[in-house]
């Protein structure tokens, strides 16, 4: 006869479904010095995630150790997460015998991260460019190519969870009713609240260029200036944890504005025709600044880090320090309990005697963004 014995089986099963569907349509004419060119675009993204775990056990007969044979289902669990986007982009470009350049553009976007009436947005942008070098009355012998340009456009953000805008109800939730001898009873309730008002986050950005060319064509030369203001910024916002959520919900009433310069310089020369280098250096300066936040909130505090209104965003919220204590005297006189000599010297703002985090403070000669960022690159051919 064939002996049993006790066991136990699980299967897990991922199952990821990307899709990805793109349609272009493009047209272009030239007509004597006049060049026209235009597109329209339609994509769709489809997302789908399945998760499925089992876990099983019973007696079991030796060599039959598929999961269907296992009778006693001990734990189960499965979730999916899906979204989906829908984008329709027209754009149009005029040029005019390499002078003079128009280009204007409109996207309109669709995402399933957002509730009904809320899922679509529409950002448009234009730019011109004049290259100066081209005209008639240009005769500067020592700048070879000089082109002026502007940019306008917006853009849009949803970068949120596939579900916030849906209330989350937790089905694991057990009641106490002191009314039936004190039986937990199971149940369900909403432990995360949502705000099914939110929708796109809008990115607002103007854009001043300037390119040129000196010494045969060898020397390039680009500066750029941009002024860019977030508006409708998606964020979690606090609130009361007396409410029973267990999350923070994601709003739109952030406001965040950039404003920086971008210098790039490159020189490139052909030794031969068979060998050629290029050696080309960047350098950019931003400042970012949070301009308000919402619902009367003037700072949002994350870990070590805090945005408050008017500075820019991240900035290190931490207790300072201020060296080493030198004696003991100098530790007593601090009114830190139990400090001595060679502690690190934290600063007690509130003058308690302890150090918490409430003795944090923002740290504005510290700041985690740099004041100027540098690249340098070198290619041959």
């Amino acid at each position: 006869g064939s002996s049993k014995g006790k066991g136990e089986a699980s299967r897990t099963q991922y199952d990821y479904t990307r899709i990805t569907l793109q349609e272009q349509l493009r047209w272009a004419h030239q007509f004597g010095s006049h060049t026209v060119s235009a597109l329209v675009a339609h994509e769709t993204y489809d997302y789908n995630r399945d998760y499925t775990y089992i876990l099983k056990d019973s007696e079991i007969t030796p060599g039959r150790t598929e999961l269907v044979n296992f009778t006693q289902n001990v734990e189960s669990t499965s979730y999916t997460s899906k979204y989906r986007t829908e984008s329709y982009l027209g754009r149009i470009r005029y040029n005019y015998q390499d002078k003079y350049n128009l280009e204007g553009s409109f996207r309109r976007d669709g995402s399933s991260r957002f509730a009904p009436g809320k899922q679509w947005g529409y950002f448009p942008s234009a730019s011109l460019g004049w290259r100066v070098s081209q005209e008639d009355f240009w005769n500067v012998s020592w700048m070879n190519d000089l082109k002026l340009r502007y940019s306008y456009g917006q853009l849009g953000s949803q970068n949120v969870g596939n579900y916030d805008w849906m209330s989350l109800i937790n089905s694991y939730t057990s009641y106490l009713f002191t009314g039936d001898m004190g039986k937990i009873t199971p149940g369900q309730a909403i432990t995360e609240l949502a705000n099914d008002s939110i929708s796109w986050e809008t990115l607002i950005q103007h854009n001043w260029g300037i390119d040129m060319a000196f010494l045969n064509n060898q020397l390039l030369v680009t500066a750029e200036y941009y002024i860019s203001k977030s508006a409708d910024c998606l964020y979690n916002q606090t609130i009361l944890r007396t409410t029973g959520a267990t999350n923070n919900p994601v709003v739109n009433s952030a406001t965040l504005s950039n404003r920086g310069i971008e210098l790039s310089l490159k020189w490139r020369q052909s030794l031969s025709r068979d060998f050629g280098y290029s050696i080309g250096a960047n350098f950019s300066h931003n400042k970012n600044r949070l301009d308000g936040l919402g619902y009367g909130n003037t700072e949002y505090v994350s870990n070590s880090s805090i945005s408050r209104v008017g500075k820019p965003l991240g900035m290190f919220y931490l207790v300072k320090e201020n060296g080493l204590f030198q004696s003991d005297e100098e530790a007593k006189a601090s009114g830190i309990t139990n400090a001595r000599a060679g502690d690190v010297a934290f600063e007690d703002v509130n003058k308690d005697g302890k150090i918490n985090t409430s003795d944090r403070q923002l740290l504005e000669d510290k700041s985690p963004w740099p004041g100027l960022e540098a690249s340098l690159n070198f290619m041959f051919n």
